[in-house]
């Protein structure tokens, strides 16, 4: 059952406990004074005595009294001021009386019990009701370990309030014990602790959360003291270098930096401390434990306590071993492509996603004289003719866009100030991981196919004339000649039917006739054979090539000096052709522009080769002049060369004659097998 008192009531019963014996005795003292005074012969000499006496007794015991009521007043203040700090400092005092079990509460009861009065009496039972039943054994533990060891109690547990919300206290308090060592009773104070606890538990949290993320982290982690001593690592740390962690107080920078950058290391650190400004970004090789190398990415900030003052360092570790091997390879390899594209034969160019130009090789450079910073950019189109950057900036567009090869030709200025044509091929370069990087491409100066394409077009425009020209020849030949001479022999014939000719006559006629047909048959063979030699096929090179000559010097009444050698007696057909065909261009040439009747033809033959020569004296003539010219006979000649991978040469000038050599080789003859 439950108490309640006033909360003055207790000092009262004190006060008057010593307030009773004191009066007391000063009455006893009177009466024994009293009982002398009527019993005995000195009435009269023991009454002033025993006015004085009681007088004295009068004064004391008023006295004591004034003491006692100051006394009381004095506690009622002193409890007043302890009540209102219990109160300031959400605790609560107790009071137990063991023997009976009483306990009294006084202080900030509704804070820590949820009890509107700062005053309480119950039993001792009432309490533990109170406490956590979690906490219950552990509080009863610890107060029965105090009164049976004799020293204070201290203990942290939980009150559960009558409003059901749960409060941390802090209880310490201690027992009084009689003359026997039996306690009688215990005094002692709980002070609320739920928001430190509350505190401590979100700092524990926040702690384990930290813990969780430095120990999960990707990064090594270090911790140093301004000596440069390691004080902290995470097991991230600890894993990177192979170090134990009994081992981590004992570490220094010289167990895990490579000696090569250990003083650069200890120059940071100590600058650092300094307050010095030391960039937090730094890039070395460490050691591990079993003295492998790799390669670690740092970043250190300054620890600064409350106070401002640097009390050492944090680092944050990465292993980038494999980023510089990636880098290394890829500088290495950037420097073979280097090495290759500027020892190549064409002009390679780089530009990045922006259509800026990144490189150039070495040969781009030397076409254009300028130095590589000046290409750079947009330095490269600066080169383009005006008249071809707009078509070539378009197809760059279209492949950019695209991501598609892009070809294009256009005018680039070379380091001579003149413009060459080059051909453009540009193809798309990706990443690794498939991301569009720009573009890479080559050039070659096609100046020279483009004057040979547009020589071949007047080629072409020639030949076109030349067979027309041949055609006409031909119908001239055929209607004004060969037409002629046969219409002249049906006349002869005719007439030789109908004029009933003597026989002498008609054996004259028929003779001339017969005359007229053979000159009409060697002339259309003449004729034929400048189309195509059946000699060649069935007589061979060396016998078709004399009696070509043989034939020119008859018809045209010029010499002409055949000699021949070593010519093989099978040679295949195409270079047969080709030689044949050079012989009757040159010799017919010779004998039109020449103005000599003399000239020289040399056919000798080697093991590997035929080599053709026709020489006159002649009037000469200017060969590139005439190869820019009109000169289809002697593109003629070199294209066909050309078909059989032979070689042609004109040597020619005005008033000096002219030599006309070529040479063909032979194929490799096959080898035979054996017989066995």
């Amino acid at each position: 059952m439950i108490h309640r008192t006033p909360s003055s009531s207790r000092f009262k019963h004190q006060n008057l406990r010593w307030l009773v014996p004191a009066t007391t005795l000063c009455v006893l003292s009177l009466g024994g004074i009293w009982e002398l005074f009527l019993g005995g012969a000195h009435r009269q000499h023991l009454l002033p005595i025993f006015l004085a006496l009681f007088l004295s007794g009068l004064v004391v015991l008023t006295s004591e009294f004034l003491h006692s009521h100051k006394a009381l007043v004095e506690a009622r203040l002193s409890h007043d001021t302890l009540r209102k700090a219990l109160l300031a400092g959400n605790s609560v005092a107790w009071d137990l009386d063991v023997k009976t079990g009483e306990d009294r509460w006084f202080g900030d009861l509704k804070t820590m019990f949820g009890i509107s009065d700062d005053t309480f009496t119950s039993q001792r039972g009432d309490f533990y009701r109170r406490v956590h039943p979690e906490d219950v054994r552990r509080v009863s533990e610890a107060v029965a370990q105090a009164e049976k060891s004799h020293s204070p109690y201290t203990c942290e547990f939980r009150i559960v309030r009558e409003d059901g919300n749960v409060r941390w206290v802090s209880a310490g308090g201690e027992f009084q014990y009689s003359r026997k060592g039996d306690a009688v009773r215990m005094l002692g104070i709980a002070v609320d602790i739920t928001d430190r606890v509350c505190t401590e538990e979100a700092l524990r949290e926040s702690e384990e959360r930290f813990r969780r993320v430095v120990e999960h982290i990707g990064d090594g982690l270090l911790v140093e003291n301004v000596e440069g001593h390691a004080v902290f690592a995470n097991d991230r740390f600890l894993q990177l270098f192979g170090f134990r962690r009994e081992q981590l107080f004992s570490l220094r920078p010289e167990d895990f930096v490579a000696p090569e950058y250990l003083a650069e290391i200890r120059n940071r650190h100590t600058r650092r401390m300094r307050g010095e400004s030391v960039s937090t970004h730094f890039e070395h090789e460490g050691i591990r434990a079993d003295g492998k190398r790799l390669w670690l990415e740092v970043d250190v900030v300054p620890i600064v306590d409350q106070e401002g003052k640097i009390t050492g360092t944090q680092s944050a570790i990465r292993d980038i071993s494999a980023r510089k091997k990636a880098e290394t390879e890829l500088r290495e390899s950037e420097e073979r492509f280097r090495l290759v594209a500027n020892t190549a034969p064409v002009m390679i160019w780089m530009v990045g996603t922006d259509n800026q130009c990144t490189y150039v090789n070495k040969r781009w450079l030397e076409f254009t004289g300028r130095e590589l910073d000046a290409e750079l950019g947009n330095g490269w189109l600066e080169r383009i003719h005006s008249d071809d950057l707009e078509a070539f900036l378009e197809a760059c567009k279209d492949g950019f866009a695209h991501r598609a090869t892009v070809e294009v030709q256009y005018r680039l200025l070379r380091h001579d100030r003149q413009y060459r044509w080059i051909l453009d091929f540009g193809v798309p370069r990706f990443n690794h991981d498939g991301s569009f990087a720009g573009y890479i491409g080559s050039c070659i100066d096609i100046t020279e196919r483009k004057r040979a394409e547009e020589a071949m077009a007047t080629i072409g425009r020639r030949l076109i004339e030349a067979h027309e020209e041949e055609r006409t020849w031909i119908g001239r030949e055929l209607h004004d000649d060969i037409n002629q001479r046969l219409a002249f022999l049906s006349v002869e014939l005719d007439r030789l039917i109908k004029d009933n000719l003597p026989k002498v006559e008609a054996r004259g006629t028929i003779h001339r006739v017969q005359q007229r047909m053979t000159e009409l048959t060697r002339d259309i063979q003449n004729l034929s054979h400048r189309f195509h030699s059946s000699k060649l096929e069935y007589l061979g090179l060396a016998r078709a090539a004399s009696s070509f000559c043989k034939e020119l010097s008859q018809q045209s009444n010029v010499e002409v000096i055949f000699r021949h050698e070593g010519v093989p007696t099978v040679v295949p057909p195409e270079i047969s052709l080709s030689l044949f065909r050079v012989l009757q261009e040159s010799l017919q040439n010779a004998v039109k522009h020449s103005g000599v009747k003399c000239f020289t033809v040399d056919l000798r033959g080697t093991a590997d080769s035929i080599e053709l020569t026709v020489l006159d004296r002649g009037a000469g003539f200017d060969p590139p002049e005439a190869l820019t010219g009109r000169g289809l006979g002697l593109i003629s000649m070199r294209e066909r060369l050309e078909m059989v991978n032979g070689e042609f040469s004109i040597r020619s000038k005005p008033g000096s004659g002219t030599t006309i050599r070529a040479r063909v080789p032979l194929p490799s003859p096959e080898p035979q097998a054996l017989a066995g």
